[in-house]
């Protein structure tokens, strides 16, 4: 290897391993013979099911070992009962040119698993209470992706068969609404958040206009009126950034509160928000500049936790999308930050 600086500079380099990797279904789908003969290739399917009930059972089982014996048995149920549900959606909603997020895979398993081990054993006493937890995930997991009024009752249907099917509970308690958990909306005896039922929408709407007041006190006043909707979303934005790492794309018309409700969702969630200023010059290296600072902020100590908004008019080059692409998918950005930084 020569050294691209100093050309006269030899580099030698030994006992190095290539491991590489390829998606089969995006990008180039082929590889130069001359480069693979070097490779060992191997094809990583899909788990089957036997293999996801032994990972997401052992995760849950552990989880639910400080629990009460009736909860800690509804467990395996509970993981069944997600593979199978997972497995239908998955089948009945495919993708399309309009509908190219529905697009259902392993992250969506993870996500249920780890809703339900938010619970703490002081808590859930009785089996219903999670399987209602359970059922809040799968709606906010499968439900919450989708585009229609139609297709929203159909999952919802889906979902409360496979219930049917795999969980010992009364239909009439376990489906009864509003079957909303929040960590900030009960309180609890230590004051410490806890991922819990709420009670009614009318306590929701009231812990919900306390932090909006909250909010106008310390933030440029936000005048939200909280209709039932409006309620909703923000419980769903809470819950997804309260998850390390959560991040989550807003869909809806122009005006319709999309910044406010996150803007709301962070303050809950004690998180600060980051958003860039686009001018008419406002190119790559000026989105690389914030997005250093913003690692500075998140990542060195004492570490702050954010969120970083940005809208679809601030994409004002498409090269932004390869940067956010990075930020989600492993936090990774290459050469944002020299090698003395």
């Amino acid at each position: 290897w020569y050294d691209r600086a100093d050309l006269g500079l030899k580099k030698f380099i030994q006992d190095v391993q290539f491991i590489s990797c390829m998606n089969n279904k995006s990008g180039s789908f082929s590889v130069n013979p001359r480069l693979q003969r070097h490779f060992c290739a191997f094809s990583c399917a899909l788990p089957v099911e036997d293999d996801l009930t032994l990972i997401y059972g052992t995760i849950l089982e552990n989880h639910l070992r400080l629990f009460q014996n009736p909860v800690q048995k509804i467990g395996a149920a509970l993981v069944e009962a997600t593979i199978t549900a997972h497995k239908e959606v998955s089948a009945r909603f495919l993708p399309s040119a309009v509908k190219f997020h529905y697009n259902f895979n392993l992250r969506d398993l993870s996500a249920i698993i780890e809703g339900i081990t938010l619970a703490k054993p002081e808590y859930y006493g009785m089996p219903l209470k999670l399987c209602k937890l359970w059922l809040h995930e799968c709606t906010r997991v499968f439900t919450d992706r989708l585009v229609s009024q139609t297709e929203i009752q159909r999952c919802t249907d889906l979902i409360q068969d496979v219930a049917k099917r795999f969980l010992d509970q009364d239909p009439e308690e376990l489906f009864a609404l509003p079957n909303i958990f929040t960590s900030f909306a009960t309180s609890t005896i230590d004051e410490q958040p806890a991922y819990l039922p709420i009670s009614d929408m009318p306590q929701l709407k009231s812990v919900l206009e306390e932090k909006l007041a909250e909010y106008n006190d310390s933030n440029p006043i936000m005048e939200l009126v909280l209709f039932e909707q409006a309620m909703e979303h923000v419980t769903r934005i809470s819950r997804i950034i309260g998850f390390p790492g959560g991040n989550a794309l807003l869909v809806g018309v122009g005006g319709s509160g999309k910044q406010s409700l996150a803007k709301l969702s962070s303050f809950i969630c004690g998180y600060s928000v980051s958003q860039i200023s686009v001018t008419s010059d406002y190119g790559v290296l000026d989105l690389k500049e914030e997005l250093k600072e913003l690692y500075k902020k998140a990542g060195v100590k004492p570490a702050e936790p954010m969120v970083f908004m940005m809208t679809d008019s601030q994409i004002v080059d498409e090269r932004f999308l390869v940067y956010v692409n990075d930020l989600l998918s492993s936090g990774v950005i290459p050469d944002l930050f020299l090698k003395d930084e």
